[in-house]
């Protein structure tokens, strides 16, 4: 359910001429973001138990909130007049 949300509102804030881009960079972050939390979560699992990688990776989902709402506060604030 996520993905659908989050790729139309990306879309939303994008030029056309910008959108491949940067759908291709969101991607290629993602891949390697994905990557690095794997192997890091394999760690500490190793190292220190599932139940606290467990914990470490929802701690690391909570800091996206402040992202979000962010966000949210900006799609809500109306754009500012542009002369062209």
């Amino acid at each position: 359910m996520r993905q659908p949300l989050a790729t139309a509102w990306f879309n939303e804030q994008l030029r056309p001429r910008d959108r491949a881009t940067m759908l291709s960079f969101r991607s290629t972050v993602g891949t390697a973001g994905a990557a690095i939390g794997l192997l890091a979560g394999g760690f500490v699992a190793d190292r220190r138990g599932i139940p606290v990688h467990w914990g470490l990776a929802g701690a690391a989902a909570l800091l996206a909130v402040p992202c979000y709402l962010a966000m949210s506060r900006r799609a809500a604030d109306p754009a500012p007049a542009t002369t062209a």
